[in-house]
């Protein structure tokens, strides 16, 4: 929340103008003073005190709940909403949970919430009581809080504009400011690549996240592979057979995507055909003939499926390939069990949601 806060640097810079009278462009010292104002306000250990009872209960309407718990932190709406949880939290390991609370806060945006409440609070100065402040900001929503900043920064550091320039022309100002600042940039490694000038610590820190990331990404490879070999070793094969079957599966696949498309190809080329030529002659003669073509299409289909299956019905097949096949089949087998299972637990994860 403090690094956020930190980037709002003409109100820091005006607080500590009031507060310390000197102001020394130090990224250290703005944080420093504004941990003070709002440790002072005890704005941090509220948001603590609201995020634990939000991770706590996890409600439908976290800002709802939020509301009742400033308002009073043993109604009925929180107590109730307790109960509920320790239920839930029964049914779930401390990881999940830990996983599932982050989701949470990310969904409905709790923590960029409270940043924007106490950058407003820094703006706004002292306040009499942070509950109420705080349970009076619930119903704005982010966009509103956001905008609010902006303005109210904008108000407060209006008198630093020389001149008479107007809101376009301090857009413009601060939009050459940004512009410039990436051209710096550019430029800086523009110069570093064309003089070859490698020693600087950033490119030294890039070239080993770089060859971290490579490294991590071949042990992962490894790792896999070790853990599949075990796998087919404890099913009876070998990893150079699902070596072959994942080739053969590609084949196949590569094989049936190409005719379903050239058939689609196809199918498209003389349904234009056919349209011209119903823009051309007669609508019912085109009408027919579509179906006509639709008809054969479809009878050409079922033919061909019974002359595979009649094939492969009367077909010899090798030990190799009828394992391959069983091997296949396992396969789909399972991720339609995986896919099975996963549904059943979403519908169960959302009748749970319900009855809640």
């Amino acid at each position: 929340m403090l690094r956020s806060l930190v980037g709002s640097e003409m109100c820091i810079r005006d607080s500590i103008h009031v507060e310390y009278g000197v102001f020394q462009n130090c990224v250290m010292e703005r944080a420093m003073a504004i941990s003070q104002q709002l440790n002072a306000q005890r704005f941090s250990s509220l948001c603590q005190e609201v995020c634990a009872s939000l991770a706590f209960s996890l409600p439908k309407q976290p800002y709802e709940h939020m509301g009742y718990y400033l308002s009073d932190p043993e109604c009925d709406a929180v107590l109730k909403q307790h109960e509920k949880a320790e239920a839930l939290i029964k049914q779930m390991e401390v990881g999940d949970r830990e996983q599932y609370v982050d989701k949470y806060f990310s969904k409905h945006a709790v923590r960029e919430f409270f940043i924007l409440i106490g950058e407003k609070l820094m703006l706004d100065g002292d306040v009499k009581d942070m509950r109420q402040y705080v349970r009076e900001h619930i119903s704005w929503g982010i966009r509103n809080l956001a905008k609010k900043n902006v303005q109210l920064h904008y108000e407060r550091n209006q008198w630093r504009f020389k001149g008479d320039m107007d809101e376009e022309a301090a857009a413009l100002k601060i939009q050459a400011t940004l512009r410039g600042k990436k051209g710096r940039v550019r430029s800086t490694k523009v110069r570093r690549a064309n003089a070859l000038e490698f020693d600087d610590p950033e490119c030294e820190a890039a070239a080993l996240k770089i060859q971290g990331q490579a490294r991590r990404t071949a042990a992962s490879r490894r790792f896999k592979g070790i853990q599949r070999s075990k796998e087919l070793e404890g099913a009876g094969f070998t990893l150079e057979q699902d070596q072959a079957a994942a080739a053969i599966q590609r084949a196949a696949r590569r094989k049936n995507a190409t005719n379903r498309t050239s058939k689609r190809r196809e199918a498209i080329q003389q349904e234009k055909m056919l349209r011209q030529l119903a823009r051309e002659q007669e609508m019912e003669g085109a009408v027919l003939r579509i179906q006509g073509q639709a008809r054969r299409r479809i009878s050409h289909k079922r033919v061909a499926v019974k002359r595979e299956a009649k094939a492969l019905s009367t077909r010899e097949w090798t030990m190799a390939e009828e394992k391959a096949a069983e091997k296949i089949q396992s396969g789909v087998r399972g991720k339609r069990g995986k896919r099975r299972t996963a549904r059943k637990r979403k519908i169960v994860a959302a009748e749970s949601v319900m009855h809640e």
